[in-house]
């Protein structure tokens, strides 16, 4: 199975962020990935031993990067763990350990984009929901592995780009043998166009091994309606696939971050389509 990939900064969110990884990594019988990526400051002229900072920088985040992978061996049983530290910028050298290891998923932490430290939540997370192929799994502050047992879709079932997505949803469904509840958003819930009703036969048959169940939510109120269908159906993961309609970007990208983002208690795995 291909590996977890988890960026870390190294700070209390981050950590847990990466401990939620390590606990789904040894779940799962995969390997976890820790990264960092690090670009070297520009020293005055009037430094006396720029090659002795360097040197010391990168010792110290070596350092500190096998410290967490230590710790994780130890709290986590049957963890494997590797590190990788990376010297440029960050969103182009997370493409490329990507690129090179295919992960599984990038497991990320989802942060208020006032927290003192922007890796996350500022542009390296929203550049991996829009330039990665690999899914990624963004998570809240504190949130503690547990088996995933009720797992929410949220995406546009007018879009038939599909083929590739399908196939990881199933795994994760199979993975967890999790049941499967899909959310539609309708601008008129009064008339529902035959292509909608097609595509939930079609989707019935694909994954008819996890008893789906359909709902469909007002457009108008996605972010509430969500909310609430997380609550009442005991949603632990929500997967979202950002398509034509983009409801990835209705949900997160609307100048700020929306309440229900900022305020969810489960993951949000976000699935690309082939040609993003």
């Amino acid at each position: 199975m291909a590996p977890i990939l988890a960026p870390t900064d190294f700070c209390a969110t981050s950590r847990s962020t990466v401990k939620y990884a390590a606990v789904l990594a040894a779940t799962l019988q995969t390997e976890l990935v820790i990264f960092h990526a690090y670009q070297i400051p520009v020293l005055s002229i009037e430094f006396a031993e720029p090659q002795s900072f360097y040197d010391d920088l990168e010792s110290i985040l070596k350092r500190q990067i096998n410290t967490m992978a230590d710790d994780l061996r130890s709290e986590v049983d049957g963890l494997q763990v590797s590190v990788v530290l990376s010297i440029g910028n960050t969103n182009e050298a997370l493409e490329q350990i990507a690129s090179t290891i295919q992960p599984l998923l990038v497991v990320m932490n989802l942060r208020n984009r006032n927290a003192s430290s922007r890796f996350f939540f500022g542009s390296t997370l929203i550049h991996a929901l829009n330039h990665l192929q690999y899914p990624v799994l963004t998570i809240p502050d504190n949130i503690v592995f547990k088996k995933l047992e009720n797992i929410g879709l949220a995406f546009d079932l007018m879009d038939e780009r599909m083929d590739r997505q399908n196939n990881i949803i199933r795994k994760f469904l199979e993975l967890f043998d999790a049941k499967l509840h899909i959310i539609h958003a309708l601008k008129n819930k009064r008339s529902i166009e035959p292509g909608i009703v097609a595509a939930c036969i079609s989707l019935q048959n694909t994954f008819y091994k996890f008893k789906p169940h359909f709902y469909f939510p007002d457009e108008e109120y996605i972010e509430e309606e969500l909310s609430r269908f997380s609550d009442d159906k005991g949603f632990d993961m929500l997967i979202v696939l950002p398509q034509h309609h983009n409801i990835l970007k209705k949900l997160i990208f609307r100048g700020h971050m929306t309440n229900f983002v900022l305020h969810q208690t489960i993951p949000v795995l976000t699935i690309a389509p082939d040609n993003q």
